[in-house]
């Protein structure tokens, strides 16, 4: 959230509280619910990265209380996928790989991710959930927990490795 957008529903938020307690003599809980909004926003700040503690990689997509399609038609390296209270569905049948070993990063925190695999390579996937579930053809992870599993032809040239993280979201990868 942007902090321009954020502060601005703050001080709305704080005019409404007066009008509220002066017309209607409604007490109403302004320093708490500003203490609790301050929260929110600090762990949403966390999650979007607004804070400079995501990691720099060559291609990131993100989709935020919305949903997306991605069909990218070309990796080339380290790619970052991310739902957060929003959808994705990310088709990866007809991208060009560029490298024999691609890294993919798919994250979902309270939104849902469909990944559409691409038959021609060797999928890798390392699933970790926490009150969330990642599921693959033949292996699902629900809960809190890791597991890895492959899937795809073993004698082919490219090796995607997809890490997959749901927190409180849902990934499955077909």
């Amino acid at each position: 959230m942007d902090s321009k957008l954020f502060w601005g529903l703050v001080i709305i938020l704080i005019g409404v509280s007066i009008i509220i307690n002066h017309v209607f003599k409604i007490d109403f809980p302004l320093f708490k619910v500003i203490i609790a909004l301050l929260i929110i926003w600090f762990g949403i700040s966390l999650l979007l990265g607004s804070f400079n503690f995501k990691k720099v990689s060559s291609g990131e997509f993100s989709s935020v209380f919305s949903g997306q399609n991605y069909s990218p038609d070309r990796i080339d390296d380290d790619t970052e996928f991310n739902a957060v209270f929003g959808s994705s569905k990310i088709d990866l049948r007809n991208t060009e790989f560029t490298k024999d070993d691609i890294n993919i990063e798919i994250n979902a925190v309270f939104g849902s991710v469909k990944v559409y695999l691409p038959k021609h390579v060797r999928v890798s996937v390392k699933a970790s959930s926490a009150f969330g579930s990642v599921r693959g053809p033949s292996h699902r992870q629900d809960g809190i927990g890791e597991q890895q599993f492959t899937e795809g032809a073993e004698s082919a040239k490219t090796n995607l490795r997809i890490e997959a993280s749901a927190a409180f979201g849902s990934i499955r990868v077909e």
